[in-house]
C-alpha cells in the first residue's frame, strides 16, 4: 500500500481481485443512452457519469442511486468511530461534514446518509463504500485512532471502525 497513514489498516476486501462482481442493485446495470437528472438533488447523469454539470435541455428525470439509498435508508458503508477515539463530538461532525462536502464536489453519489449516536459509538452511514473508507481514515489520523476495514463478502457493504490504539 503507498503511503501509509499512522492508522493501520486490517480487515478483508472481498468482491474484487476474487473473479466474483458484487452486485449493486442500486448502481445502473448499463449507460443510460441519453443524458439524465436527478430531481432529488439536482446531479446530472451524461455519457455513463454522474456530476454536478448543468443538465441538458433533453435530460429525462430519473432518481438518482445516492438518493434511491438515501430514501430506502440502505447504507453502503458503515462507520463506527468510538467515543473513546472521538472525545470532542462537535469536532469529528465538523470534520465529517468537511470531507464529505468535498468528497461530494467530486463524487457526486458519495454522501453521509444518516449519523447515529450512542453512549460508546458513533455510527455514521454512507451512500458510497469509498467515503466511508477515507472518512475512517481521516478521523483515524486526526483523533490518534486504529482503522479497521472489512468489505463483507457478496455485498456492496464496506464496515470500518475506528478505535483506540492499544
Amino acid at each position: 500500500m503507498g503511503g501509509r497513514s499512522s492508522s493501520s489498516v486490517r480487515g478483508t476486501r472481498s468482491g474484487r481481485g476474487e473473479g466474483r462482481r458484487r452486485h449493486d442493485p442500486y448502481k445502473l446495470d448499463a449507460k443510460l443512452p441519453g443524458s439524465a437528472f436527478c430531481g432529488s438533488c439536482g446531479v446530472s447523469y451524461a455519457r455513463g457519469r454522474w456530476s454536478w454539470a448543468p443538465r441538458g435541455a433533453a435530460a429525462e428525470m430519473r432518481t438518482c442511486p445516492a438518493c434511491r439509498r438515501i430514501a430506502d435508508k440502505v447504507p453502503a458503508g458503515i462507520l463506527r468511530v468510538s467515543r473513546d477515539v472521538a472525545r470532542s463530538f462537535d469536532e469529528l461532525m465538523h470534520l465529517m461534514w468537511n470531507r464529505e462536502h468535498r468528497e461530494r464536489s467530486q463524487h457526486p453519489l458519495e454522501r453521509v446518509l444518516a449519523v447515529r449516536s450512542s453512549r460508546d459509538w458513533i455510527q455514521i452511514e454512507t451512500t458510497g463504500v469509498h467515503l466511508a473508507r477515507r472518512l475512517g481514515a481521516a478521523i483515524a489520523r486526526t483523533f490518534h485512532g486504529e482503522l479497521e476495514t472489512e468489505y463483507l463478502r457478496g455485498q456492496d457493504l464496506a464496515r470500518i471502525s475506528v478505535t483506540p490504539r492499544g
